[in-house]
């Protein structure tokens, strides 16, 4: 029986709507994930780049974050080149 890939794995692109870099509020009430637990499927995931979006205007952008390498935050007005 052949294989089958697990999904989300060898993206090139992540994008995951992140409001908090630590978010209090119970997981199952929540629609997007908190910075650390985003860096937790980062980590299992691996994928080339990720983008968190969608932040709270309680995540300072200019301070550091901590983010995993190869991860940002998306800034107003970010455009991304997508290629076929």
């Amino acid at each position: 029986m052949p294989r089958r890939k697990k999904p989300l794995h060898n993206l090139d692109l992540l994008v995951l709507g992140t409001s908090f870099v630590h978010e209090t509020a119970e997981f199952s009430t929540r629609s997007v994930y908190d910075m650390k637990e985003a860096a937790e499927l980062v980590a299992e995931v691996k994928p080339g780049r990720t983008l968190y979006t969608h932040m709270s205007h309680d995540v300072d952008l200019t301070q550091p974050l901590g983010l995993p390498a190869g991860t940002e935050a998306a800034l107003t007005g970010m455009e991304i080149a997508l290629s076929n």
